[in-house]
């Protein structure tokens, strides 16, 4: 691929000339003097050209900053290639594969040359997107370093929003700038548990503090939490501490300061969510493997008695936040045990070779007292599918809604219809409206939608017993690959879901 583009119209083929006819020239330029495994280049130019060529020329020939030696402005652009700036001059740019994008980047700034920087701040944008991500923690370096090139900061931490187990998992991780890593961790939507993006954080801090490379917490000091609670202390404004658990935090919160610390403990404690400078709300994104916005705006409807039943999504005053992800967590009941509280809780399930998701909503997942029912009139359990006249591959296309699998994908994405059923606690039921835990599995009713067991923790079953309609087309005992366990917060509707 080559594209060829042209700039400084009026001066490219007078200064062409002038490059290869340099007599009389009263400017010498040293490129590339700080450029390892580079030797610089002089070149040798017309002040008058290079003044009506770009504003940098203009101030770097003033009386103020030029720099004389036997009558000859002297001009150093030390972290310039040669080439690159070879090919600028000549004012008709031809782009190829082996074209050093990066380095005409650079050049073009240090040149301020905004419209050679604009185009190829597009081109790389537009043209090579798998360059980009191919080359992200160099280009990502580079364009932190430049003020001018938002548009390829935005794109670059858009990939890792959408995608950051990669970009964590490799090694260049831990050689990312501080600047790069404080705004991947402003980002709203980035698709990764809390817990992880600290563990994340605490080794980059651990990489980054000299002392500490070679050093686990087991063999940690007290100067040592010192010294890497130093390291860390630009990232922890970002961090949303209140979307971790409590266990994930253990041994760690002396990294976090008194403040923070007092804040998460009445959190943990009181589970009552207070908007403080130090303690930020959980992320706006939903952090779910089963379930897209679509489906989480249609439940928010469903708990406020809106009954809800298109796909587009709704501004909602709840956020749920995942407490509990059973794939993660081994399908351990007992770990899941020390999750549910006394707040309001969505259960979801992914079935078994269906593409089916199932699940419930209860104002509360314990009882007073254990084996017994939990008595709400505000439960109810539902089931999503996807239209089957939508989508013959009923599993991908339902794993697509939203761009799960696809997050950042630039393909147009398009949104199978979701169907759904809905069905509440009937109203001579709701003294059995939910099954308390300690019977040993997950449990709406005694079966109108059972989830997980002792023998088998992926089992499943349905049949309708107290609540107004079957949530699937067939009674009896199934699968489930996944489940998921949801706390729903209110939260003002400015904030969204």
């Amino acid at each position: 691929m080559n594209i060829t583009s042209t700039f400084f119209n009026n001066l490219s083929s007078d200064f062409s000339n002038f490059l290869k006819n340099t007599d009389d020239y009263n400017v010498i330029i040293k490129v590339g003097t700080a450029i390892e495994n580079m030797g610089a280049k002089m070149f040798e130019a017309h002040s008058a050209i290079l003044r009506a060529r770009c504003s940098y020329f203009r101030a770097a020939l003033s009386s103020d900053w030029a720099k004389k030696e036997h009558d000859k402005f002297i001009l150093t652009l030390p972290n310039t290639l040669p080439d690159i700036f070879e090919l600028i001059l000549s004012g008709s740019i031809t782009i190829t594969e082996n074209t050093n994008m990066l380095g005409l980047l650079t050049t073009a700034d240090e040149l301020v040359l905004e419209e050679l920087f604009s185009y190829a701040q597009n081109f790389l944008i537009t043209q090579k997107p798998a360059w980009l991500r191919q080359n992200l923690y160099k280009v990502l370096d580079l364009a932190f370093k430049l003020d001018t090139a938002k548009e390829l900061q935005e794109y670059c931490i858009n990939i890792v929003t959408y995608a950051p187990e990669k970009f964590f998992a490799s090694d260049e991780f831990f050689s990312v700038q501080e600047s790069v890593l404080v705004s991947i961790l402003q980002q709203e939507e980035i698709c990764l548990d809390e817990q992880d993006i600290w563990q994340h954080v605490i080794e980059w801090g651990l990489m980054n503090t000299p002392t500490l490379k070679n050093k686990g917490f087991s063999d940690f000091q007290k100067e040592d939490y010192l010294e890497l609670a130093n390291t860390l202390a630009p990232f922890l404004p970002h961090i949303r501490f209140s979307d971790i658990p409590k266990r994930h935090l253990l041994n760690k919160e002396t990294l976090l300061p008194g403040k923070l610390r007092e804040e998460l403990s009445e959190y943990y404690s009181t589970n009552v969510f207070k908007l403080s400078s130090n303690l930020l709300p959980p992320r706006a994104r939903l952090c779910s493997e089963i379930i897209t916005s679509h489906h989480s705006s249609l439940i928010a409807s469903w708990i406020d008695h809106r009954d809800y039943t298109t796909t587009g999504k709704v501004c909602s005053p709840y956020r749920f936040k995942l407490v509990f992800r059973a794939s993660r967590e081994n399908f351990s009941l007992k770990i899941l045990r020390q999750e549910l509280l006394d707040v309001p809780m969505i259960i979801v399930a992914k079935v078994s070779g269906t593409g089916e998701v199932v699940g419930g909503y209860t104002p509360t997942m314990t009882s007073k007292q254990p084996n017994k029912y939990i008595a709400t009139k505000d439960s109810f359990i539902f089931s999503f599918r996807v239209d089957r006249e939508f989508s013959g591959n009923l599993d991908d296309e339902y794993s697509n809604i939203d761009g799960i699998k696809n997050r950042g994908s630039t393909m147009k994405k398009t949104h199978a219809p979701i169907k759904h059923v809905l069905s509440r606690v009937l109203l001579n039921c709701w003294e059995r409206a939910v099954t308390d835990i300690s019977f040993g599995f997950l449990s709406f009713g005694m079966s109108d939608l059972r989830i997980g067991g002792i023998l088998n923790p992926k089992s499943a079953y349905c049949k309708r017993e107290s609540y107004e309609l079957r949530i699937r087309n067939v009674d009896g005992p199934f699968h489930i690959d996944e489940y998921e366990v949801f706390q729903v917060l209110k939260v003002a509707p400015s904030d969204g879901l």
